[in-house]
């Protein structure tokens, strides 16, 4: 069965709307997060995820890390799904419209993770009437969906900051 509109992108672009993502404090640190099997490179403590479920019963974790004026942002669910490529592109399509925003860029590609070559999906959204942007990049791993991004006021902060939290995404196990 497909899982449409899971709440990862829901609760991701509340996060980002509501700007209820904690503040970061101190310097990059690499952190792993074994429940969500993943590692990643942020600008301060990955907080406790928030949690939602919907109705197919699909429990969604997200977590936000604010600094200089950037969201960072990594979500994931778990759920069956014959079509990734599809479940992917409706992740994509709710966070845009989440963020009332239109998509600029998007590259569909195979990412090198520690796991083998992951399906993976970057894209770029940016919203005229909330005046952010966004730098996305979903993956699909067995019945796992990750979402990770950046949203930002738009021509605001250094795309290198972006880059290096995007690039460290591992996939552990």
């Amino acid at each position: 069965m497909r899982i449409i509109n899971r709440p990862a992108v829901v609760v991701l672009a509340a996060a980002l709307l509501a700007q209820a993502a904690v503040a970061a404090q101190g310097g990059w640190q690499t952190v792993s997060n074994e429940a969500g099997r993943f590692s990643v490179t942020v600008p301060g403590p990955l907080p406790e995820p928030n949690r939602a479920t919907d109705a197919n019963g699909v429990l969604t974790h997200t977590f936000a890390v604010r600094q200089a004026g950037k969201a960072y942002l990594v979500a994931y669910a778990d759920g069956a799904s014959a079509n990734t490529r599809g479940e992917m592109d409706d992740a994509r399509d709710a966070l845009v419209k989440g963020l009332t925003a239109t998509l600029v860029s998007e590259h569909r590609f195979k990412s090198a993770q520690p796991v083998g070559d992951v399906e993976a999906t970057e894209f770029t959204a940016r919203s005229e009437s909330t005046g952010t942007e966004c730098k996305a990049r979903t993956f699909s791993y067995k019945s796992r969906l990750y979402m990770i991004g950046v949203v930002n006021k738009t021509g605001s902060g250094s795309s290198l900051d972006t880059d290096r939290f995007l690039d460290s995404f591992r996939i552990t196990s």
